[in-house]
């Protein structure tokens, strides 16, 4: 099948007056994507950090959904993945909809 995968990439930064901004820098169909692999993901978020002079040693964290492939890219990053908590609280519901209700 022949499928388009897509990946948005916001900069989250402090600010001088204690508040911090938020910038979104990408949002594209993954450029190397031979796959949808962490790798297809890192050279994408590479390409993009490069094109702002930027190197994945700027990046400190990163949230999304909790796919495995998002959990590769953090151990390739070597920074820590926070899970989305809006789908953990869906899949939890679900969960429990199911087994109770359903």
């Amino acid at each position: 099948a022949n499928r388009i995968y897509y990946i948005g990439i916001y900069a989250v930064y402090p600010l001088p007056d204690n508040e911090k901004a938020k910038t979104l820098l990408a949002i594209c169909p993954l450029v190397f994507a031979r796959d949808h692999s962490a790798n297809s993901y890192y050279e994408t978020l590479v390409a993009t950090l490069t094109y702002y002079g930027k190197n994945v040693e700027n990046l400190v964290w990163f949230t999304t959904d909790n796919c495995n492939v998002n959990q590769a890219l953090a151990n390739i990053l070597n920074i820590p993945f926070v899970g989305c908590y809006s789908h953990k609280l869906n899949l939890a519901m679900k969960h429990y909809l199911t087994n109770n209700y359903l």
